[in-house]
Formats: C-alpha cells, structure tokens, sequence
C-alpha cells in the first residue's frame, strides 16, 4: 500500500504539469487567431505567415496557391487551438477562398509552427481540395457513366423481348431489379 500511496504522488504532479503544458497560453492563442485575422484581412503577405524554416521548393509549392494577385481569402476559426506539442499547433477552420479559376469554401485544420517564439503556418494545405472530395467526385462521376449505358441496354433488351411493361419500366432504373431483369429479357 505504501509503494502505491508513493507511486501516486510521484506520478499526480507529472500527469498535471503535462496537463497543463498541453494547454496554450492565452498569448499563443491571440497570437494564432491574430494571424489567421490577417492572412484573412489581407494585413500580412502570405510568404511572411508562413514557416520561415521550410526549404524553398516547399515554399514555392505552398505559396501557388497565392500566385494571382486577386484572392479572397477568409479563415473562420471554428474551434478551439490545440498544441500537438510544444511547438506545434492545430485550429480547425472554416476556409472560404476565391481566385479567378478556383473556389474552395471547406471546413479544415490550419497547422502552425513556433519559430525563435513567433507563430507562423506550416503550410497552406487547407486551401487544397480535400483527398475524400476528390475521390467522391471521381467515383461518383465513372457510376454515372456506367449507370446510363446499362439503364439504355436493358430498356432495349426488354422492348425487343416484348417484355416491357409499367413495372419492368420503373425497375430499370434501380440496379437491384438488373439481374432478374436481364433473365427474364432473355
């Protein structure tokens, strides 16, 4: 019982001092939706908010997206700022930026760096399509494709067979019914 009593409060005052240095200062929150306020008012040059520390073909690749002179940009933070260490942080946000050939309006995380105590962006990667929207796009788009043709084969399927009536109709249109709908074509 005594080790227990002992290992408790070794531990307590270690599991609250990581607690507590888990937690943004109030300075490094202000600090952070303060840049995020004039990246959005257009107060700050994109190439001065970012991470002064990235190497300059991933500085180059992060500021394309600010390659016109006419942008709207308008970060929304919608949650709080959450240190992922001490040096690091994340906010989630609501991004809404217009260019002449592109729009993007996203829920997203904006990541930022500490660099010699001044907070800057990791990177714009919250001004990039999401990965998921993409490939939701794309799938989406190849099933359309594939649906119209199938839908037209199996109509004129069951018109040669003399096999379309109301019901046979309204199942064309709903892949389950495809299958027993080829047979009875046949």
């Amino acid at each position: 019982m005594r080790i227990v009593n002992s290992l408790i409060a070794f531990l307590l005052p270690l599991l609250v001092a990581a607690t507590l240095l888990a937690e943004p200062t109030p300075d490094d929150k202000m600090e952070i939706l303060s840049l995020l306020e004039a990246l959005s008012a257009k107060s700050i040059k994109p190439a001065d908010a970012l991470d002064p520390s990235l190497g300059e073909q991933q500085r180059k690749q992060a500021l394309t997206y600010f390659s016109t002179f006419e942008y709207e940009l308008n970060l929304q933070p919608v949650g709080e700022v959450v240190l992922d260490g001490p040096d690091s942080a994340k906010v989630p946000v609501n991004v809404r930026f217009i260019t002449k050939n592109r729009e993007i309006e996203a829920k997203s995380s904006a990541s930022f760096v500490r660099r010699s105590g001044r907070w800057y962006l990791a990177n714009y990667d919250f001004l990039s399509f999401p990965p998921v929207l993409i490939v939701v796009t794309i799938v989406s788009s190849v099933v359309g494709i594939a649906y119209a043709p199938v839908v037209v084969l199996l109509w004129r399927k069951l018109v040669r067979s003399g096999k379309l009536g109301i019901a046979s109709g309204a199942k064309i249109f709903i892949p389950i019914y495809w299958p027993g709908l080829f047979r009875a074509s046949q």
